[in-house]
């Protein structure tokens, strides 16, 4: 499945965008153009349970869109494949990451969030990423409950 955005923006009685609508509009539309490659012929990328926002994918890079940016470092879990590269979508500048089989683990990422409401991390891999099982998370501080094996 994929999803969808939907703008409930509405005119005005004379036909017009009202200002606040317009200036929210802009700002998606700056987004779209920094992070757009994150959605525009992209799906749901599933490679297991996420707590910091969403995953997409297109051909071999997948997309972090972070919602709930915690630091410095962050660990991604449950994915098959190997990753070749990650870098901060908006601006191009390269993350550091390595791989511990199906751990993505990215250091050295700003303190503070890059971009707003979601900052874009692309990992470039040499296949398609694929799920894989076993614990998945952003920051291991979360936890959240697999039924096959409790408390992850």
């Amino acid at each position: 499945g994929g999803g969808n955005f939907l703008f409930n923006v509405g005119s005005d009685r004379d036909g017009l965008i009202p200002a606040q609508a317009r200036v929210i509009l802009q700002q998606v539309g700056e987004w779209l153009g920094r992070n757009g490659e994150a959605i525009y012929k992209s799906q749901r990328a599933n490679v297991g349970w996420v707590n910091f926002g969403m995953l997409t994918v297109k051909g071999t890079t997948m997309y972090l869109l972070v919602d709930r940016w915690d630091g410095s470092d962050m660990t991604l879990g449950r994915i098959t494949g190997t990753a070749r590269s990650a870098r901060l979508l908006a601006t191009g500048t390269p993350v550091q990451m390595r791989q511990d089989g199906p751990r993505i683990f990215l250091t050295g990422l700003p303190e503070n969030a890059p971009d707003i409401p979601y900052s874009v991390i692309a990992i470039e891999f040499e296949e398609v990423p694929r799920h894989s099982s076993g614990p998945s998370t952003l920051n291991p501080t979360y936890a959240w409950f697999d039924p096959e094996v409790g408390i992850v």
